[in-house]
């Protein structure tokens, strides 16, 4: 199955909600693009992730099938994973303790299980048919990972330590889930919708709570939650802002708006909870949010030609990875 569409492909009229947020003065270290990691050619990755240690990271490269391994103090990258013909991965996730790695494969309806100590492939989960997973989150427990499937509307539900299946969360009919994501306490988690909205999930029962409603024309795509869980951020392409979602009361506060057609992909907070970074496909930049004041910092360009579409933040807080997906790059952002 060939799969050629992609988020960033949906067109949105691009509408401001809200006043563009004020520039802030750089402060004195400002962040760099200060390197370029390239990947193998026609790799297009569509995910990143650092291990919990932070010593190596991950894309997941839905071009050739792989998984490219990077040394994060070196950069150098080293022997790729080699997934199954027409895996299509779209996105990549440790568990907690480091020793694993999960990928959802969009093409073939599976999830890679990689032992990272290793670089080899366990016994791959199988989807239903259709499922066309996008994305793929890990519980802070370590015990559950949960994939959004935009093919079905669900959300399957993985046993880590068994590997096996458990009873999917079905999602109202064409919401075509993106993205999902743990709390940091891990009793909920939401997932980002095509349809505009974000799905709220109790996950020791598997229900759902009242849905979210985005804003007309957002493109709601990947989200993200503060480490303290008392927001969610949700990316959203369409009108080139930032959601920002109350997890106690389920409503949205005021949103951040980015530069006109910056048309953000992903996004990633750093653990002290001070920033948030966007990956912005449209105008090859990354955004640097101040979430005590909405502000943003200057943007930073990556390389030229790239086009991001995903982003990580180290552990330790000190460095950012943008995956460009056309490009098979990896921006290395350092000085934040």
């Amino acid at each position: 199955m060939e799969i050629t569409f992609r988020l960033i492909a949906i067109s949105f009229a691009a509408v401001s909600l809200t006043v563009a947020a004020t520039v802030a003065s750089p402060a004195s270290a400002s962040p760099v693009h200060s390197s370029t990691i390239n990947l193998p050619a026609g790799a297009d990755p569509f995910a990143v992730a650092f291990s919990p240690n932070g010593k190596k990271a991950y894309t997941a490269n839905y071009g050739n099938d792989s998984v490219s391994v990077i040394n994060v103090a070196t950069g150098v990258v080293d022997t790729p994973i080699q997934l199954p013909e027409d895996a299509g991965p779209y996105a990549v996730a440790f568990t907690p303790n480091g020793k694993t790695a999960f990928t959802a494969n969009n093409t073939n309806d599976t999830v890679s299980v990689i032992n990272v100590s290793t670089g080899t492939l366990g016994t791959p989960i199988q989807l239903p048919d259709g499922a066309d997973p996008w994305s793929i989150a890990i519980s802070p427990n370590g015990k559950k990972a949960y994939t959004a499937n935009y093919g079905n509307s669900t959300i399957s539900v993985i046993n880590v330590a068994t590997r096996t299946l458990g009873t999917p969360i079905q999602l109202p009919d064409v919401t075509g889930p993106v993205s999902v994501a743990f709390t940091p306490n891990g009793k909920k988690a939401y997932s980002s919708n095509s349809n505009g909205t974000v799905s709220v999930i109790n996950v020791s029962t598997g229900t759902l709570g009242t849905p979210i409603q985005l804003p007309d024309n957002a493109g709601g795509s990947w989200l993200t939650f503060s480490p303290n869980g008392k927001k969610a951020f949700v990316a959203c392409y369409g009108n080139s802002s930032v959601a920002v979602i109350n997890v106690a009361t389920g409503t949205l506060g005021t949103p951040i708006q980015l530069p006109e057609g910056a048309g953000p992909n992903s996004i990633a907070v750093s653990p002290n909870g001070k920033k948030a970074y966007t990956a912005n496909y449209s105008n090859h930049t990354v955004s640097i949010i101040n979430l005590a004041t909405g502000t943003l910092d200057e943007p930073i360009a990556v390389a030229f030609g790239a086009e991001p579409y995903a982003i990580a933040v180290s552990p330790k807080g000190k460095t950012v990875f943008v995956a460009s997906s056309g490009h098979d790059t990896i921006s290395v952002i350092t000085g934040i």
